[in-house]
C-alpha cells in the first residue's frame, strides 16, 4: 500500500526548505536471500510499475570511483554525465544494503553530499 501511494505522489510545489507532495519511501530490516538481493527484486517489481526507474548501489567501490554528479572536461571541452542525472520522472532507488566497512576517499563522500542532496 505504501509503494503505491510513493509511486502515485509527486511534488507539487516547494516553500521555503519544504517540498510539498513528496513521499518517500523507506524500507528496513530486508530480508536476505542467497539468490537475489532484495533491492533488485524491488527494482523489477518497480520496473513494472513505472515507465523509468533506477538502482543504486551504495558499495564502497561505487561510492569511490562513479562519479554522481556532471563534471567537466576541460581537455575535451565536455560535460561528463554523473549518475545521478536522471530524466525528469525517474524513482530512483538506493541500495543502502550494498554498504561496507571501508575507507571512504574523497569523491566518495562528495558523491555522498550529492546524494543528500538530491534526497532533501
Amino acid at each position: 500500500e505504501y509503494t503505491l501511494l510513493h509511486l502515485l505522489s509527486s511534488v507539487y510545489g516547494r516553500t521555503d526548505v519544504m517540498t510539498l507532495g513528496k513521499f518517500s519511501l523507506n524500507l528496513s530490516n530486508c530480508p536476505v536471500f542467497d539468490h537475489t538481493p532484495f533491492p533488485s527484486l524491488v527494482n523489477e517489481l518497480i520496473e513494472q510499475l513505472v515507465t523509468k526507474s533506477y538502482l543504486l548501489s551504495l558499495s564502497l567501490t561505487n561510492l569511490n570511483t562513479s562519479q554522481f554528479l556532471p563534471q567537466k572536461d576541460y581537455n575535451a571541452n565536455r560535460l561528463k554525465t554523473g549518475l545521478l542525472q536522471l530524466s525528469s520522472g525517474t524513482h530512483l532507488i538506493v541500495n543502502e544494503m550494498a554498504m561496507g566497512p571501508g575507507q571512504l576517499g574523497e569523491r566518495g563522500v562528495a558523491n555522498l553530499t550529492a546524494l543528500g542532496g538530491v534526497v532533501q
